[in-house]
């Protein structure tokens, strides 16, 4: 069936049942064509819409806006769009339009080395979550101010998460800070501090969703502890000896607590003896 559009002279409201879908058919004599400038034919029927700009819609079906998370309805000839009702803890998955649990297993996103520099402050060094390991080239002078902290893609459930170290212990209690990320402090015994020159293996696991659904894959993280390895070459040297010299009696900062090499909050030559007591110190992970 052809479609037009007419767009009426007369004023329409003083005939309310003019307008709207009217069907006919073309007279022998009328040479109509279609939008194309293609003839339509004699004897067809036509349709056509009187009352103004042809209407979105005139069913349901017509309403179509490409997006499976959507419900389109025509009401009074114009398309309307609403969510697709989930349950609560569901939502519209795009790819399907069907409802799927919101939760998901936590993803580990990223994870850092951090210890108290005294009044200087909290400063953290980025591990890596994949070789090559991240070298960690401090030692916390106060172990209980060493902490590893972990973070996930969303909010977690921490009640069943385990966190084992290869070297050292954390105090055996996991703390959360904010909603997403786990909290592993080290312990003063049995052991007070990661051993030096060594590859610390790091595993995390039974960390969940909120709902307590879904648990994260377990995970592995190693960092090398090079006391003294300031510029973490690998190996620690006579190149840090002296780029700690550099900054000694400078207060530490984001841009050098590095040089901090005991963490006790200020650069002097007791890091620098830290660093002569490792010359030549090195570590491997696989």
């Amino acid at each position: 069936m052809a479609t037009v559009t007419m767009v009426p002279l007369a004023d329409l409201t003083t005939c309310p049942s003019c307008i709207g879908f009217h069907t006919l058919r073309i007279p022998d004599h009328w040479n109509v064509m279609d939008a194309y400038g293609n003839p339509i034919g004699t004897g067809v029927p036509l349709e056509i819409y009187i009352g103004g700009p042809y209407p979105e819609c005139s069913t349901d079906e017509d309403c179509d806006d490409g997006n499976l998370c959507t419900t389109g309805t025509c009401d009074e000839m114009n398309c309307f769009f609403e969510p697709v009702w989930c349950p609560e803890g569901e939502v519209c998955d795009p790819e399907t339009g069907e409802c799927v649990s919101e939760y998901t297993a936590p993803v580990l996103i990223e994870a850092s080395s951090v210890m108290t520099h005294g009044a200087a402050g909290d400063f953290a060094i980025n591990l890596n979550l994949a070789s090559p390991w991240s070298i960690e080239s401090r030692r916390e002078s106060q172990i209980t101010q060493h902490r590893f902290k972990f973070v996930f893609d969303q909010p977690i459930d921490i009640s069943n998460a385990v966190v084992t170290l290869s070297h050292g212990s954390h105090n055996g209690t996991l703390t959360l800070e904010g909603d997403n990320v786990l909290v592993a402090t080290m312990a003063t015994s049995p052991n007070p501090a990661p051993l030096n020159n060594v590859c610390l293996t790091i595993n995390i696991s039974g960390v969940k969703d909120v709902s307590g659904q879904y648990e994260m894959a377990p995970a592995v993280i190693r960092a090398r502890l090079i006391l003294g390895d300031v510029n973490f070459s690998g190996v620690a040297n006579i190149l840090d000896l002296s780029a700690v010299k550099t900054q000694i009696f400078i207060s530490p900062s984001a841009a050098n607590f590095i040089f901090d090499v005991d963490a006790s909050g200020s650069i002097a030559i007791l890091d620098m003896n830290a660093v002569k007591s490792n010359l030549f110190g090195t570590a491997t992970c696989p």
